[in-house]
Parts: C-alpha cells; sequence; structure tokens
C-alpha cells in the first residue's frame, strides 16, 4: 500500500509539473513522459538530499567537534598544508572561529622550508578563510589568505636563475605545484611587506621595498 501510494503522490506530481514543463521547455516534454524519466527525477532527488545532509553533518561536525580542539589536529594540518604546496610547513599555534559558514584559521609562528629544509619563508601571523571548493577539488583551497608585514626575498644569481626566499623557480621545470597552489587560491592579500631584491647578474645593489601591498583576485579563469 505504502509503494502504491508513493507512485501515486509521484504521478500527482508530474501531472502538476506537466503544464509548466511543457510551456518552457517543450523538447523536454516527450522525454519526461518516459516512465525512466520518473526513476531518474526521483534518483537525482535522493541525490541531492543525501548530499545535502552530509554538508550539514561535516558543517557540524566542524563547528561542534573540530574545530574546538583545531590545535590537537595541528601536525595533521601541516601534513595537508605540505602536501598541497610541495614543501615543508611548521605551524607555532592555531586558532579557529567562523567567517559566516566558511571555516576561518589564525596560524602563528609560520615557517616554511626549502627543499634543503632550510628556513625560506617566516611569517608571525597568516590568516586562512576555507573554502567548500577543497572538498570536490580534494586539495585545500582558501577563499582569503592574508599574510602581515612578512619579509619577502628575491634573487637573481650571475647564470640568470630566480630565487624566491631562497627557493629556486624554473620556468622550465615541470614541479610546480607551489606556483599552481598559489594561482588557485581566490584571494591572496600581503600587507605591508618588505621585499629585497638582489641582482647578481647586473652585480647591483640590493634593492628595499617597504611597506608593499600585494593583491591576488581569482574570479573564475580571471
Amino acid at each position: 500500500m505504502a509503494k502504491l501510494a508513493g507512485r501515486q503522490s509521484d504521478l500527482m506530481r508530474q501531472e502538476e509539473l506537466r503544464p509548466a514543463i511543457d510551456h518552457r521547455f517543450p523538447r523536454l516534454a516527450p522525454l519526461l513522459a518516459m516512465p525512466l524519466a520518473g526513476r531518474i527525477w526521483r534518483a537525482v532527488i535522493r541525490l541531492f538530499w543525501l548530499l545535502y545532509f552530509a554538508f550539514v553533518l561535516l558543517v557540524l561536525a566542524l563547528r561542534y567537534l573540530i574545530l574546538p580542539s583545531i590545535e590537537s589536529y595541528r601536525p595533521q594540518l601541516e601534513e595537508h598544508v605540505s602536501r598541497a604546496i610541495g614543501l615543508s610547513v611548521r605551524i607555532g599555534k592555531i586558532s579557529a572561529s567562523w567567517d559566516g559558514i566558511h571555516p576561518h584559521l589564525v596560524l602563528s609562528e609560520v615557517v616554511i622550508a626549502d627543499q634543503q629544509g632550510q628556513p625560506a619563508l617566516a611569517f608571525s601571523r597568516v590568516h586562512g578563510v576555507l573554502s567548500w571548493s577543497s572538498i570536490p577539488h580534494l586539495a585545500l583551497r582558501l577563499r582569503l589568505l592574508q599574510i602581515d608585514e612578512p619579509t619577502l626575498h628575491l634573487r637573481r644569481d650571475t647564470d640568470g636563475r630566480f630565487f624566491v626566499a631562497g627557493i629556486a623557480v624554473d620556468a622550465q621545470d615541470s614541479d610546480g605545484d607551489f606556483g599552481d597552489w598559489v594561482l588557485s587560491q581566490r584571494r591572496i592579500n600581503v600587507k605591508g611587506a618588505t621585499v629585497v631584491w638582489e641582482d647578481a647578474k647586473r652585480d647591483a645593489p640590493p634593492l628595499i621595498l617597504e611597506d608593499v601591498n600585494f593583491a591576488l583576485d581569482n574570479n573564475g579563469q580571471h
């Protein structure tokens, strides 16, 4: 009886929607009239509710289980960020809050090491707002990455090779994990940075730029 009642309810809904569909999507009307269309429609609705409740459970788990004790997950987060950017990352302290429905993390005493294990970048404070697009991409994505008052060393050696904070940048190198990760983020803000440029190829004195602001905004493919 319950199954019969369910089928009758589905038929009633299809009958109510059919005039609107016939008017707006005349080419879809023959397809929706097929019995298979009803089964596909029910499967889509069930999948939608399944994904919806899974997302709600994930948000609740983050809000009440993970973020309140985020400091205990620091080693796992270091490993995940290191794998995402292809460099070793150490984090001194983590605190968490919410920016709307997006988790907001504040990382203190962040050190990024080069491929030889030597410190290449150090930040006293980094703000990161996580993006839910990390789930479908299976990679760390941020709505905002804000770095306050860092010091960045740029250098070109006598052979013309470029180094960013001791990290070699080679346009012919296929290993561009860090650059790809940076360019895939939605928004990056660097405030009050000090940039030191050393050009050994030109044998020029160091150029020091202070109070530099940098902003990167991604919108689709722009």
